[in-house]
């Protein structure tokens, strides 16, 4: 619900990839786990003889990510993406020692053609630094990368799609989840609204029209005090009114 309500009311909202914080725990942990998977997978391919079931298993998620970016009407595109990254077909080679590693070149060079075909502008330059690379891991972790990036613009492409019915649709959506959430509170014997109630009799003057009320209630919202408990009302507002401080 609040992802719906976000996107309805901002419309410069955009999802954004997480990334943790530097010299955190959780940051060290992630480039250490990172830098350990392409490592391993360096070391299988450099092995004597190599060992490619480590890059069969990158080049299917590869396949799956570029076939993940394309539209229903991408017929074409996906018949011919399918047939070149045969994944079984690449299998039979590895398993008949008929995969050389020359052949990490044909099939990457494919796969950063076909991005460059489908990528929006901005990801221009991510793709054409992949044709610099030269080292096979270098350039399976390019990737990778610049997929996960793609797979964020077409996340934020569909979101901006979708916002003209998201928009239509969204007060209703939302009036009907929060009478859910109001249920579940009468459940629990709780008042849902609690802090809505303190929050407009607060300003509840013996002869003060409502509207006046309701006014001098928002008033207090730009300088809150968080002393008191937030109105259930304007949760999903929470932080865009933080903002207005």
């Amino acid at each position: 619900m609040f992802l719906a309500h976000e996107v309805s009311v901002n419309e410069d909202f955009r999802l954004e990839r997480f990334i943790p914080k530097q010299d955190t725990i959780e940051a060290r942990v992630q480039a250490q786990m990172k830098r350990a998977f392409w490592d391993i997978f360096d070391e299988n391919i450099k092995a004597k003889p190599p060992n490619y079931s480590h890059a069969l298993t990158i080049f299917k998620e590869i396949k799956q990510g570029i076939l993940s970016l394309l539209l229903p009407h991408n017929r074409n595109l996906r018949q011919r993406i399918t047939q070149s990254l045969d994944i079984g077909l690449i299998r039979n080679q590895i398993k008949n020692n008929a995969f050389d590693p020359t052949d990490f070149k044909s099939y990457t060079d494919y796969v950063i053609e076909v991005l460059s075909q489908i990528c929006c502008p901005s990801r221009d330059p991510d793709v054409n630094a992949l044709r610099d690379l030269h080292s096979a891991t270098r350039i399976f972790k390019g990737i990778f990368e610049t997929l996960d990036k793609m797979k964020l613009d077409m996340a934020n492409f569909l979101v901006l799609e979708s916002r003209p019915a998201i928009i239509q649709h969204c007060v209703q959506y939302e009036k009907h989840k929060f009478a859910d959430f109001l249920e579940l509170e009468y459940r629990l014997h709780d008042d849902g609204l609690k802090g809505t109630r303190l929050w407009l009799f607060r300003h509840k003057i013996e002869n003060r029209e409502t509207k006046v009320i309701i006014a001098k209630a928002f008033g207090e919202i730009i300088n809150y005090n968080h002393e008191f408990p937030w109105p259930e009302v304007l949760l999903l507002d929470f932080l865009i009114l933080r903002r207005l401080k």
